[in-house]
């Protein structure tokens, strides 16, 4: 968020997901390794708790737990979901804007549900209401999980030079 310029013409950035967190724009150290990625539950943490607020301020409801990010056969058409204001449709785009910024970065399970709601930026309904409250409620019950890392195949590891030349399909 750019919030205004001082007087020497230089913008001032505002505080933004993740501007604080300890790290997560420095360089990568002498081994060319980031390090923001140890922050990961702390990106959700955060992120998930501003939404609740924004979710019980405007259902009334505390944000449910949910086993996964996405509804299941929601495609059915309903004048009631798909002609009606959805009640997020004036803080969705920086929601899922913000949301997908922590998508992005810790958490790639949730990118499809994420960039699905995207798309409805501009018309938000009431079944986009659903999407995201069944997305941050995913990651209000995953909130203490994140992304590991692991190189395979092990050759990369045992000092191998990268080549795909001996893997099989099945390999890909």
């Amino acid at each position: 968020i750019l919030t205004k310029e001082d007087d020497s013409n230089e913008l001032e950035i505002g505080r933004y997901v993740g501007s604080t967190w300890e790290g997560v724009n420095d360089p990568p150290d002498a081994e060319g390794i980031y390090r923001y990625a140890s922050q990961q539950i702390q990106y959700v943490k955060t992120f998930v708790e501003n939404s609740e607020g924004l979710v019980l301020q405007h259902t009334g409801k505390p944000l449910k737990e949910a086993d996964t990010p996405a509804l299941a056969n929601d495609s059915a058409p309903s004048a009631e979901l798909d002609e009606t204001n959805g009640l997020f449709a004036g803080d969705a785009a920086s929601i899922v804007c913000a949301l997908l910024y922590v998508a992005r970065l810790s958490r790639v399970d949730t990118l499809f549900a994420v960039c699905r709601m995207t798309r409805y930026l501009t018309k938000w309904m009431r079944r986009q209401d659903q999407w995201l409250v069944r997305c941050l409620g995913y990651l209000k019950k995953t909130m203490m999980m994140k992304l590991n890392f692991q190189i395979y195949p092990p050759d990369f590891e045992k000092g191998g030079d990268g080549e795909f030349e001996n893997w099989a399909d099945a390999d890909l």
